[in-house]
Parts: C-alpha cells; structure tokens; sequence
C-alpha cells in the first residue's frame, strides 16, 4: 500500500518526466525485491503498474508513449507467472490516453495485447476495448 501511495503521489506531483521516472524505479525495485524474498507485500499488483503508467502520461513526455508500452508489455509477460498481474480496462485507458497527447503508442501492440486479455477473460470486455 505505501509503494503504490508512493506511486500514485509522483504521478499526481506534476513533476513531469523525473516523477514517471521516480514511479517506474520504485515499481523495478519492488519488483526486484519480491523476485529476490518472495514476500507478498512486495508483489507488484496490476494496480501499481497502472500508475506507473499514469505516472508516464502525466509526464506529457515524447517518450512516455514508448515507456507505456514496455511496461505494458512487462505486465504481460509477469502475467505468464503471477495471475495478479493483468492489464485492465485502467491500463488501457491509460494507454489510450497518452495517445491522444498528440504522440502516438504503438497501437499493433496495444490491440495484440488488449485481444489477449479480452479472450482470456482476464477482464470483462463489454467496454469499447479495442477486441
């Protein structure tokens, strides 16, 4: 709960690219952590990546489009491992998001990934997704 507070709290800041940055380093070094001891409280959830990728478009950055991405793409392959990592609904609006800022997400990406989730069940997809 703290790490995401933290999380969110750098998003939220307006610090632009230094705070998505600050976000993703807490989320790497909790992921490091829970790797390493394997205590659940240090296991990173689906919702702290989705502020980390809030955090990446609050920035406004010209690279937050690509960072999104990675992390979309890490949250899919931790999914493989650890169920309680998967993109929703958040994570896509998200991505959606920072692509209407005027830079573009790799939307080949965005729609592999989101048909994986949708026909996996992951997440109820009678929302517009992009299925």
């Amino acid at each position: 709960r703290v790490l995401f507070r933290s999380v969110d709290a750098w998003a939220k800041s307006g610090e632009g690219i230094c705070a998505a940055q600050r976000a993703e380093t807490i989320l790497q070094h909790m992921n490091k952590k829970y790797q390493s001891t394997g205590l659940e409280n240090l296991r990173p959830t689906t919702g702290i990546f989705n502020a980390v990728i809030n955090a990446w478009a609050q920035s406004k950055d010209k690279i937050a489009p690509s960072r999104a991405e990675q992390i979309l793409k890490w949250m899919e392959n931790l999914h493989k491992t650890n169920p309680c990592i998967q993109p929703d609904k958040y994570t896509f609006n998200t991505g959606m998001s920072i692509s209407c800022c005027g830079v573009c997400l790799n939307f080949n990406c965005v729609a592999d990934i989101s048909a994986n989730v949708c026909s996996s069940h992951y997440v109820n997809c009678s929302y517009s997704c992009l299925c």
